[in-house]
């Protein structure tokens, strides 16, 4: 027995008999007690979900700018997984929500049943005495709107900060460039193999080509700052060209 059914049996015994108003006030309280729990519900499962969206941000992000395979493989199973809490955590908040509305129910039909009359008492009374429990969001509709703007507002700016951090993460040691045109020699593994390409020009921009083994020579891209990663054919390599500017420069095969 708690609280509630303790304070409505006391005003039972002070007063002799049913008294309306104070079974009413005593239902109003767990009414207020069950909102409560609902609403601190509704409110942690919107904490998770920006946390799980937070991370999403960030394996989003570094799958982008993933300089390896492995890493890559990595950051899709950590977006897989953060995608699947969020329906966890969507499962779980239904279940809490349905659990603490079901729980009000019960609790506000034992109250009735405590507070039932044991003598004739006026009609007016007993229909004074309404605990038919309503069906309520676990917040309202501005409160909805308040998190689903936090939720933006926190998934953009750790999008940004994110990609910030990892247009810090370039390699440590890069080669520059004086002017002159620069080949860079492919392994010979007889299969096509990925490369990723870190340019970064003091002045002007960068002139990627590739060469095939009979010489011929095709364009790929410009660069002023950057980086890409794609395959390139086997035998080939790569011909950078900074147009006689200076800059830097970082090419990895794997």
């Amino acid at each position: 027995m708690n609280e509630h059914e303790n304070e409505l049996k006391k005003a039972l015994a002070e007063n002799g008999g049913f008294d309306a108003e104070k079974a009413e006030n005593e239902a109003s309280r767990a009414r207020r007690w069950f909102d409560s729990r609902l609403k601190w519900s509704g409110r942690i499962s919107w904490m998770r979900i920006i946390l799980v969206v937070v991370a999403f941000e960030f394996a989003f992000t570094n799958f982008l700018v993933a300089d390896s395979t492995r890493a890559m493989i990595g950051y899709a199973a950590m977006m897989a997984i953060t995608i699947v809490l969020v329906g966890v955590i969507a499962v779980q908040s239904w279940v809490a929500g349905t659990k603490i509305g079901l729980l009000k129910e019960i609790k506000l039909l034992r109250l009735e049943c405590l507070g039932q009359p044991t003598e004739q008492v006026a009609l007016s009374d007993l229909g004074a005495f309404s605990m038919t429990a309503s069906t309520r969001r676990a917040l309202s509709v501005r409160e909805y709107i308040a998190w689903f703007v936090a939720l933006m507002v926190v998934a953009g700016a750790s999008a940004f900060v994110t990609a910030w951090f990892s247009a810090r993460g370039w390699p440590a040691h890069m080669a520059r460039f004086e002017g002159a045109p620069v080949t860079v020699e492919s392994p010979h593994l007889g299969a096509p193999i990925y490369y990723t390409i870190y340019i970064r020009m003091d002045h002007g921009v960068c002139k990627v080509s590739r060469i095939t083994p009979d010489h011929k020579q095709s364009d790929l891209f410009l660069m002023g700052e950057g980086f890409v990663r794609n395959t390139l054919p086997p035998g080939d390599s790569l011909h950078l060209d900074p147009q006689g500017n200076t800059g830097e420069y970082s090419v990895r095969f794997e």
